[in-house]
């Protein structure tokens, strides 16, 4: 069996190793852009430049048509969406999530909105700054060239078809 003082020492960092917190985040932080491993719980962290492709930016329509049939809150697990990049289009602010009330187990609910910015960017009305810069799955900032609907698409997805003679006003 191991002593107590014997389980704690392998803990403890070498001499000359001994890191205050506030040196370790600031070592960290500047190496966001290049990814880096954290000298506190060992995770990769790293800063990550997200575009908006043509999957989300065709659920972002799939979701402003439903939002016009069904009301306001959208269940994603009604609409034709794989994989989770369109939780993404949050970080334009193109979509809300709702949180879960006490009825829902877990934080989140899976019903989203689409806010104003985005039923505009989905009608081909607004463009957005291409390039969200997230960090531990927040946005710090957006950068790059304006993007519209139809560029986000790109030769994917044709926007005539997604859109079949369907525009939704802004609420």
């Amino acid at each position: 069996m191991i002593s107590q003082p014997d389980m704690f020492e392998r803990f403890i960092p070498p001499s000359g190793i001994q890191d205050t917190l506030t040196a370790a985040r600031d070592r960290l932080f500047r190496n966001l852009d290049k990814g880096s491993r954290c000298p506190c719980c060992d995770q990769h962290a790293m800063r990550y430049r997200r575009h908006i492709n043509a999957g989300m930016a065709r659920a972002l329509i799939l979701m402003v048509k439903e939002s016009a049939v069904s009301g306001d809150m959208i269940d994603i697990k009604k609409l034709d969406v794989r994989g989770g990049d369109y939780a993404k289009l949050r970080y334009w602010g193109l979509i809300k999530q709702l949180r879960n009330t006490e009825e829902r187990s877990g934080t989140r609910s899976g019903l989203w909105r689409v806010t104003d910015i985005g039923v505009a960017f989905a009608n081909n009305e607004s463009s957005v700054t291409g390039i969200a810069i997230v960090y531990n799955d927040e946005c710090e900032r957006l950068t790059g060239d304006q993007v519209t609907i139809v560029g986000a698409l790109g030769k994917k997805f044709s926007y005539e078809e997604l859109m079949s003679g369907h525009k939704t006003e802004i609420k």
